[in-house]
């Protein structure tokens, strides 16, 4: 039979075979289905990663977990991976994610052997059991509990970790690269433990099974009183914290709330403006106070800092009038007539119309004031000058001259039109999706399609 015989007769078959229509699964959204994030990493359900450094999150205290976010968040705890995924994330959302892991029951696997003499293997179960008193050194069942499983609400067990984790984490403790509310006992602690100290108590540690019942003590009866009772800043935190809230990304005010039971009021649709742009994530460093500024903005020309926009009189808005406000989003010029970099993305917000401004400036105004300095950029030359950035705005920047004209003449058409033209309207001004979600040219232009790109400074595409 020719080839060419046999292709048609495979063509033939491929276009007669009757195709089986397969319905695409339905979304689930749920807590384990939003998790998926973290377990990648952290293995199915957070039984643990398989390479030792991600560690168990099932079963873990609620009120550890969620400390350990914030800490990641805040960055506290230093781990890029971690602090990026939690970036935009608010409090409400983090004790619904500690939550979820927190009520996972799961079994844990056998103990992997662990390479270590048993002289080594004594003197970890001596400083874990019973501590070194001349040292002021507690033991760890002080604090983590008589079985080692954790004490309710904020310390985790110290079972079922491998000891390559449990070694990393207290050189984390000595060296400053870990930190808890002070009092910071756990620095302390490990601080007073010398290398081969460390190694024994890791070693030993990760060589003991995890018993079946392994839920975390809870708080009183968990251990043995001792003179070396420590007071740890972040117990004290977690005790006196509220209960976790319900599962939710919406903040406590809704849009609804906003737009519907409050349309006339400017500073309540500011707020919701600003909850649309997230105006917050940029304009807050971690650990620093609500847009007072100083985050990084990793660039490919350098970082540029976010500038103050509390209600501060001499470093934020507080003087700004609502022209000046203006200005600054439709032309990217600031209130001394200096034109802005575009990692503010004045490319988009010149598309928000002149109500809408003033509301948001309505709204930061009202933004408790933040008596903090605008950082200078670190932009490398020749992106620094202004004759640079002439340049780039002379090609790649236009004001809307268009947008007072629609505002005016309001929306019309159908249901349809106006839904399709209030969202075009939000992803292109408010939301400015496209800085994130479009591709940029060598000198940093962005594209008009939401058609992906990997963010300058990072690893998300």
């Amino acid at each position: 039979m020719g080839l060419w015989i046999r292709c048609l007769l495979l063509l033939w078959l491929g276009l007669a075979w009757p195709v089986q229509s397969q319905a695409s699964p339905a979304f689930e959204d749920s807590m384990a289905q939003r998790t998926l994030a973290c377990t990648g990493c952290h293995g199915a359900q957070g039984r643990a990663g398989p390479d030792g450094y991600y560690p168990r999150l099932a079963g873990k205290p609620a009120g550890y977990l969620y400390q350990q976010l914030l800490n990641f968040r805040a960055g506290r705890r230093h781990y890029p991976l971690m602090t990026g995924l939690l970036d935009s994330l608010d409090d409400s959302y983090l004790h619904a994610l500690a939550d979820y892991f927190s009520a996972l029951s799961l079994p844990y696997a056998p103990p992997p052997p662990v390479p270590a003499s048993a002289a080594e293997l004594q003197r970890g179960r001596s400083l874990v059991l019973q501590g070194d008193p001349a040292r002021q050194l507690p033991a760890c069942t002080h604090c983590h509990g008589l079985a080692l499983t954790g004490v309710q609400p904020a310390t985790p067990g110290l079972l079922g970790l491998p000891a390559d984790y449990l070694n990393a984490q207290l050189g984390g403790w000595q060296n400053g690269q870990r930190h808890a509310a002070a009092p910071d006992c756990m620095a302390d602690v490990a601080r007073k433990l010398s290398a081969a100290d460390t190694s024994a108590v890791a070693r030993w540690l990760a060589a003991q099974p995890v018993p079946l019942d392994a839920r975390p003590a809870e708080r009183g009866a968990a251990s043995k009183p001792d003179k070396l009772r420590l007071r740890c800043g972040s117990v004290v935190v977690a005790t006196a914290a509220p209960a976790p809230t319900k599962a939710t990304r919406t903040p406590a005010t809704t849009a609804s709330d906003l737009t519907e039971a409050n349309p006339d009021t400017p500073v309540a649709r500011g707020a919701y403006l600003a909850r649309i742009g997230n105006c917050a994530l940029c304009h807050t460093a971690r650990g620093g106070l609500p847009y007072a500024g100083g985050r990084a903005l990793e660039t490919p020309f350098g970082a540029v800092y976010s500038s103050n926009l509390t209600s501060d009189g001499e470093h934020g808005l507080g003087l700004w009038s609502a022209d000046d406000f203006w200005r600054a989003l439709h032309e990217g010029v600031s209130r001394d007539g200096h034109a802005l970099y575009p990692a503010f993305p004045y490319t988009s917000t010149t598309h928000i119309r002149r109500a809408d401004s003033d509301a948001l400036l309505a709204y930061l105004q009202t933004v408790p004031a933040a008596a903090q300095a605008n950082r200078p950029h670190a932009l490398r030359w020749p992106y620094r000058t202004a004759l640079a950035l002439r340049a780039w705005r002379a090609l790649f920047f236009r004001p809307d001259d268009t947008v007072q004209a629609a505002q005016a003449s309001g929306t019309t058409g159908s249901p349809t039109d106006a839904t399709l033209q209030r969202g075009a309207y939000l992803v292109q001004g408010p939301g400015h999706c496209l800085e994130c979600h479009g591709t940029r040219n060598a000198l940093g232009a962005r594209s008009s399609a939401p058609d992906g790109s990997v963010l300058p400074g990072s690893q998300w595409y």
